[in-house]
């Protein structure tokens, strides 16, 4: 009888701890809801490369960096991330169990839906530019040699709207020559055909006659601003 009484006891509290509700705090839950849609909206990149707290900085003419010329403490980053431990502290204070669960939902809210977002809005609310996305980096390989400038430009661009859009790269070198006084020519590479809702790769050859004398050749994937036209809106990447 003894022994009974003990395994009535013990089923019953097991029973007790398995109805413990998922949510311990409803409104430190919206709260951190909250948080992580702003951090989303915030962290989304459209129609250029800054986020939208990055724009919001510099509306407002606080510096996104603590030094000049980028260097220094990245004070959006450090803005986000305070943002997002917040976040993190109601989540765990609001759950009283599956925490870890709700830490991984977290990260890959944070890091994959601003690119969702951006790319239902291109494909549902946007036309011609506005509808192109440009992969990041973009690859240029360029000679000059006695006022012949030529070369190549690689890009990889993605129509997210459901007609043909003409697209109109030009590059501008934007880091060549520092302490000298050399500007290399701005490159305007052949018109685009981007078919509805595919991805295109495109590789654009330049050869450009230029007063510049002198031999240089070089290339990568930094220090460039990319502007994409479609004849009536432009976009700018740099």
């Amino acid at each position: 009888m003894f022994l009974n009484k003990i395994r009535d006891r013990t089923l019953y509290d097991r029973n007790k701890y398995e109805q413990v509700p998922l949510v311990g705090n409803k409104r430190f839950l919206l709260f951190s809801f909250i948080l992580i849609a702003i951090i989303i909206f915030l962290s989304i990149r459209y129609p250029g490369p800054w986020m939208f707290v990055e724009r919001l900085i510099q509306m407002i003419g606080l510096p996104i960096h603590s030094q000049e010329n980028g260097m220094g403490l990245y004070f959006t980053n450090i803005f986000l991330l305070a943002l997002l431990v917040i976040a993190i502290f109601f989540m765990t204070r609001a759950l009283n169990r599956s925490k870890f669960v709700g830490f991984i939902i977290i990260i890959v809210l944070i890091t994959q839906a601003p690119d969702w977002l951006t790319v239902i809005y291109q494909r549902v609310f946007t036309t011609g530019v506005y509808a192109v996305e440009l992969k990041q980096p973009v690859n240029c390989n360029y000679d000059l040699r006695n006022g012949k400038f030529d070369g190549t430009c690689h890009l990889l661009l993605i129509n997210h709207s459901s007609e043909k859009v003409e697209i109109t790269p030009t590059i501008t070198f934007l880091e060549f020559g520092r302490g000298s006084e050399i500007t290399l020519p701005v490159i305007t590479l052949s018109t685009i055909d981007l078919p509805p809702r595919a991805e295109y790769s495109h590789l654009g050859e330049f050869n450009i006659e230029t007063d510049i004398r002198g031999n240089s050749s070089g290339g990568g994937n930094g220090g460039m601003s990319i502007i994409l036209n479609d004849g009536l809106n432009k976009r700018e990447w740099k």
